[in-house]
């Protein structure tokens, strides 16, 4: 059993480290999005496989001679990405209304994507019944776009199918994040973020099944044969640097709760039918799920993130804010606040979408991990 549950944990860290290589072979369109605000099963309705883009590792080529110099770092690689060709591979480009500087990049690639798909959904900020109904409407109008685009057919039969299969991959998500925080699951902290940011890139069928079988075959390794052992959440909005959580790894720091764009934010919740019809449930899930910095109901956020912490017994919450991310560094001093009223200290790191400098990320991670290993 231990060998099979290794076998397909490597499965995952190759596919995380090379995710090109794995593209390759998917046997449909791609179509990309770039944050989880997006619903998936409405491309992968049309018999597409949905991608959700990350920042790359490479340096900026020409991203920054089309946009702001202030504008973040991880909307000026995805820009870099489409308009130096390295995203050619895909067959169109959804985007929401998440941020200002992701509404930039949409507006730029408008206008160099040539004859590609693209289409922009205008999401409303929070929710409420009208602003379901819009959603809804604008869903439908996406769905619509697609089917005449690429000449094919959405039915409500592969809509309804497509909400199966999404849902079934967050059940197996939420049941992963759920035995690691009652320690029931140990992982290092590179491996948990390899296992779930891999559920917004791979086949969304083979990756639950993938998941499954890694849980049902895992055999609890004890605390005292398990390297990191001081308990961590972290934090923020797009954090896909592997050198990273890496980093925390080295010092001992065991991420087992998370609260980022494409982790539990992306999980929680599920479609449930509704009387007004399949794009009203769509909508209605979308806009009332744990919500980014970008959008409302902050208590949300906050509640949901302090009740992890609780569950699982955390120590300690690494903050990362992506440089010039108004919408975090508002949000960060509301929720660092909070948090220490309940007696949960936290640390900010402020970076790009990759590591510049981890002599500097090492030296505060140790320091944190001192100050919170204090209190075990």
């Amino acid at each position: 059993m231990i060998d099979n549950c290794s076998a397909i944990l490597d499965e995952f860290r190759t596919i995380r480290k090379t995710p090109e290589t794995y593209l390759k072979n998917i046997d449909k369109p791609i179509i990309g999005y770039f944050e989880t605000y997006v619903p998936e099963e409405i491309i992968a309705a049309a018999n597409m496989h949905p991608l959700r883009i990350s920042p790359d590792n490479a340096p900026i080529t020409i991203g920054n001679s089309k946009i702001e110099s202030f504008a973040c770092p991880v909307s000026i690689n995805f820009l870099d990405q489409l308009l130096s060709g390295k995203l050619s591979f895909l067959q169109g480009v959804i985007f929401s209304r998440y941020c200002d500087s992701m509404r930039g990049v949409a507006d730029i690639w408008q206008e160099n994507r040539g004859k590609s798909f693209y289409h922009f959904i205008p999401y409303p900020t929070i929710a409420t019944s009208e602003s379901i109904n819009f959603l809804s409407d604008e869903l439908e109008k996406l769905a619509e776009h697609i089917s005449d685009y690429f000449n094919t057919k959405i039915s409500e039969e592969a809509i309804t199918e497509a909400i199966r299969i999404s849902n079934k991959k967050r059940l197996a998500v939420l049941k992963f994040y759920d035995l690691v925080k009652k320690g029931e699951l140990l992982i290092s902290s590179s491996d948990f973020f390899a296992i779930v940011s891999l559920a917004t890139i791979m086949d969304s069928i083979e990756y639950t099944e993938k998941l499954e079988r890694f849980i049902d075959q895992y055999e609890p390794v004890s605390n005292q044969n398990f390297g990191s052992n001081i308990k961590v959440a972290v934090s923020g909005i797009m954090l896909e640097s592997m050198q990273f959580f890496e980093t925390m790894d080295k010092v001992g720091l065991r991420m087992t709760v998370d609260d980022l764009m494409f982790g539990s934010r992306a999980f929680k919740g599920l479609i449930s039918k509704e009387k007004a019809g399949l794009y009203q449930a769509i909508a209605k899930r979308y806009l009332n799920k744990v919500p980014c910095s970008v959008k409302g109901n902050l208590d949300l956020r906050i509640d949901e993130l302090v009740n992890d912490c609780r569950e699982s017994g955390t120590k300690g919450v690494i903050f990362y804010i992506v440089t010039f991310c108004d919408s975090e560094e508002a949000e960060y001093p509301i929720l660092k606040k909070r948090l220490l009223e309940k007696k949960i200290p936290v640390i900010a790191i402020e970076g790009g979408y990759r590591i510049s400098s981890t002599g500097q990320l090492l030296t505060r991670l140790e320091a944190f991990a001192e100050q919170i290993g204090e209190r075990l």
